[in-house]
């Protein structure tokens, strides 16, 4: 009776409060984007061919994505391969899992992938988060190029300043201004003409061609020690246990309580791939842009407080739920056969944490179950709120407790 109680108040009322904030977040950016007259296009294959010209922005979800047309507008892209070869008069936010950029961006470039090449003209920034990035000789940076990536050979001119973190950082081409990285290893070749100074953290000394010109000073900052290693250890692993704990716990509650919100939840992510992608994307980016907005609004500000909590429970929950279907889509597969829901949940939990503990990785690890999560998430909820607005037949309203 305890359990059926709890089961019925959950989904009675936990599921709802959290699809009607997050749809009114939705709602909110449907409006917003239908008054810029955006345009949108999803599918396991979408392309902009060449001589197509788009005079707006142009938001994509898909798997396989080529653009070798004109973008008068920001492009926004999520996608497995992304190949970019036309211009876009504006400027580029890609997530995918390889890039290839040798289109012109006019404005800035923020890009996070496991693997890029990149070659063409951007005119002001480069953000990029990546395992791996090659930025070609024939390619152009106006401003800044700012690096979170495993390693990165920047033979690209850049107008301004290199900033940032890599494993490996080579560079083979003129920076107009500094250097300023911390890196595992550092080489600057014979094609590199730096017009400051180069200003490195490392345990390892930089290796300087001879032929590079750098017309500033050159300062190596060793890396801090970590002392006392066995304490940050063990600090580490309690709080691998803490967190893997909370994931189990809240995850169990809801599993064993709900069960529908995650059979739904798995078949948005089975059948409803793409769709779950874009609006993961536009949950994930654009949320926190409507907070603020509300915010200061002064009188938004109780509103702005739901929302912001909405969000951050949507993207713990989010890692609930993803961590579940990969784990048991992993053991499914390994054994053959269906498995209890709680060794799916460990299983894909672990992974999950376990991959978040790799530098480089991280990011992309939380970016893929934000993406993913929250939109097959929100999908979840709203099969799940759909169908309790059914009317009951008459062996169900039997079958419920009185």
């Amino acid at each position: 009776m305890i359990h059926r109680a709890i089961r019925n108040c959950l989904t009675g009322y936990s599921s709802r409060i959290l699809f009607l904030g997050l749809a009114l977040l939705l709602i909110f950016f449907t409006l917003t984007a239908t008054a810029n007259a955006a345009i949108f296009r999803s599918g396991d294959n979408v392309r902009i061919t060449k001589g197509t010209t788009i005079n707006d922005d142009l938001y994509i979800a898909g798997g396989t994505v080529n653009i070798d047309g004109v973008i008068n507008g920001d492009l926004i892209v999520v996608g497995s391969n992304i190949s970019l070869n036309g211009a876009v008069n504006g400027n580029l936010l890609a997530v995918g899992g390889q890039i290839f950029l040798n289109g012109d961006i006019k404005n800035s470039a923020r890009i996070g992938t496991a693997s890029a090449i990149i070659g063409g003209h951007i005119g002001k920034d480069v953000v990029i988060g990546s395992g791996n990035v090659n930025l070609l000789g024939e390619g152009r940076i106006g401003r800044d190029l700012i690096l979170g990536v495993g390693q990165a050979r920047v033979g690209s001119s850049v107008g301004r300043n290199i900033r940032g973190s890599a494993g490996d950082l080579n560079i083979n081409a003129p920076v107009g201004q500094s250097v300023i990285v911390s890196v595992g290893k550092l080489n600057i070749n014979r094609e590199a003409d730096i017009g400051g100074g180069v200003r490195y953290t490392s345990d390892n000394r930089a290796w300087l061609s001879r032929s590079a010109r750098i017309r500033g000073k050159v300062t190596h900052i060793p890396a801090t020690r970590r002392e006392n290693n066995s304490a940050k250890q063990t600090f580490s692993i309690i709080s691998f246990l803490i967190g893997l704990s909370w994931l189990l716990i809240v995850g169990s509650l809801l599993m064993a309580a709900v069960p529908r919100l995650t059979k739904e939840f798995t078949v948005a992510m089975d059948k409803r791939l793409w769709p779950s992608l874009g609006l993961g994307f536009l949950l994930l980016f654009f949320t926190p842009f409507a907070i603020i907005l509300i915010f200061l609004t002064i009188i938004g500000i109780p509103i702005a407080l739901i929302a912001l909590f909405c969000y951050l429970l949507g993207l713990f929950l989010a890692k609930i739920y993803v961590g579940y279907y990969l784990g048991n889509k992993i053991l499914s597969d390994l054994l053959n056969r269906d498995i209890p829901w709680f060794w799916g949940l460990l299983i894909g939990e672990i992974l999950i944490l376990s991959l978040s503990l790799i530098p480089f990785v991280d990011f992309l690890v939380r970016l893929f179950v934000a993406l993913f999560g929250l939109g097959a998430l929100f999908l979840a909820l709203l099969r799940v709120y759909q169908d309790s607005r059914q009317p009951k037949t008459q062996n169900e309203e039997e079958a419920s407790p009185e």
